[in-house]
């Protein structure tokens, strides 16, 4: 007998229930969210079988949980166990529980404490995107004057650092040292409002 489960499709980033399965064609049925019925090949899908079932909620493998507390918990089954493991706002593993069996006892005291945030593989393209670049110039113009930096991204504190631009071509400009350093969310809010522009060399 087939465990309730949902499948993924990394290629096409479908996510969906798992409706049936055409063995004579090597195939999976997958439901989305819309109800519309997806024809995919058995291998290009991984499948997801329920864990437990949480606030009348199929909880399934790779969900993730958040608690009263403002925690994110990954679900990972093992067989017929369960292990949860604590992420953080990047939805990367930071902790490992140990492994346990969903007990209706246990569920009941879950109930309690966790709500069902949706799969890893939904939650993860809502993820604010992070600058990928190494260094770039952007311009700011601040209603007379535009100034140029060189924006120089910290990838291990996750901060910009502006930088005044000292160099015109060849040409040294006598400027004072300047660095504005911004968080991530600070530097894409600021590209996005039109604050700061980027500009080719």
């Amino acid at each position: 007998m087939f465990k309730k489960s949902i499948g993924y499709v990394a290629e096409i980033n479908l996510l969906g229930e798992v409706a049936g399965v055409d063995f004579r064609n090597g195939l999976y049925v997958l439901v989305d969210d819309n109800g519309e019925e997806h024809a995919v090949k058995i291998e290009d899908v991984e499948i997801l079988e329920e864990a437990f079932v949480l606030h009348g909620l199929s909880i399934f493998n790779k969900d993730v949980l958040g608690s009263i507390e403002g925690k994110l918990y990954q679900v990972e089954l093992h067989g017929e166990d369960v292990q949860l493991h604590l992420l953080d706002d990047n939805l990367e593993v930071v902790a490992s529980g140990e492994v346990f069996t969903p007990t209706e006892d246990v569920v009941k005291g879950f109930e309690q404490i966790f709500d069902l945030q949706g799969n890893i593989y939904e939650l993860i393209p809502e993820l604010p995107q992070k600058p990928d670049f190494n260094i770039k110039i952007v311009k700011d113009f601040d209603g007379k004057h535009f100034t140029y930096f060189y924006a120089c991204n910290n990838k291990e504190t996750e901060e910009v650092d502006l930088i005044k631009v000292v160099f015109i071509g060849h040409q040294l400009l006598e400027e004072e040292y300047t660095r504005i350093t911004l968080s991530y969310d600070v530097f894409q809010d600021s590209i996005e409002a039109g604050t700061l522009k980027e500009v080719s060399p």
